[in-house]
């Protein structure tokens, strides 16, 4: 039963109280930013109410847990959980995406993408749940768009599959279920790969990426489309400019031409209603419809 003293907060007294012994609000902060009381008033709840109250010692080595769509204090909202766990091919996507795409500095995650494809951006907005905003810009006389989420938790989620600071020789294929990895594939694809023709007639299919990622994409292909093992060819102008890069850090450009091994490829990463870059898809329909 409350006390007298919480009687001007009957609606939220109890609640509180239960969201503390639950965990789901494990510090006093977490209570002052939820119920936007100060810390004077929540002090004497707890101690009209005879609850105990954490030490320091519990709480400095708690590691928060963000709350899904928290808009307590907060101009922009964003889900923060969602690279908690890959269990999603939407999920595995991205992270494709972000690992050709994406860029970390300090605690900012961010994606840029050409104006042609601001649709595509929004797709990412949406697997935010975000109400950040788009912002357009001008870098180098190219039109660009950009959306960017700001959040320490995240940016630590992230690195763990190896999107890092200054990501470019130091890419690898994550450790998430093989069920997605076709997922992850199409999202690098997307970010850094080609389909242009080499000839009128003829499609490829082209990533450029680490040694060690091109390897393990490689191999994926291999085992699900039926193609040879062909030789990762070394972009030997960015070698030139990084002699000392080790043989896995390495750049290479990973190709596969003609029309049956690209077609049994793309059959393979654009399964249909797939979340893809519709531009590329439709480039690879465009095409092999031309050869019916």
């Amino acid at each position: 039963m409350i006390q007298k003293f919480e009687l001007r907060y009957p609606q939220i007294a109890e609640q509180m109280f239960r969201d503390y012994q639950s965990g789901e609000c494990f510090t006093i902060a977490e209570l002052i930013k939820k119920y936007n009381l100060n810390y004077t008033i929540i002090y004497r709840m707890f101690k009209d109410n005879n609850i105990q109250r954490r030490t320091r010692q519990e709480t400095q080595n708690y590691k928060p847990v963000r709350l899904l769509k928290s808009k307590v204090n907060r101009k922009y909202y964003f889900n923060e959980n969602v690279f908690d766990i890959i269990n999603t091919p939407e999920k595995a996507y991205w992270l494709g995406f972000l690992m050709a795409d994406g860029y970390i500095v300090g605690n900012v995650l961010g994606l840029d993408l050409a104006i042609r494809d601001k649709k595509h951006l929004e797709k990412y907005k949406n697997f935010w749940e975000t109400n950040k905003l788009i912002r357009p810009y001008e870098n180098k006389k190219k039109h660009k768009v950009r959306l960017v989420i700001s959040s320490p938790y995240v940016v630590d989620k992230i690195m763990q599959y190896g999107i890092v600071p200054k990501k470019t020789f130091k890419t690898f294929f994550p450790s998430i279920p093989s069920q997605f990895y076709v997922d992850f594939i199409r999202g690098v694809f997307d970010g850094d790969g080609t389909n242009q023709k080499k000839k009128v007639k003829h499609f490829r299919f082209q990533i450029v990426a680490t040694r060690r990622l091109a390897i393990s994409i490689q191999n994926i292909l291999i085992e699900n489309c039926w193609v040879k093992k062909v030789k990762l060819q070394t972009e030997k102008r960015v070698l030139k400019r990084h002699p000392n890069l080790k043989l896995e850090d390495q750049i290479v450009t990973l190709t596969y031409r003609g029309n049956r091994q690209a077609k049994r490829i793309f059959d393979f990463l654009y399964p249909p209603n797939c979340i893809c870059l519709d531009r590329k898809r439709i480039q690879y329909e465009t095409h092999f419809e031309r050869l019916l």
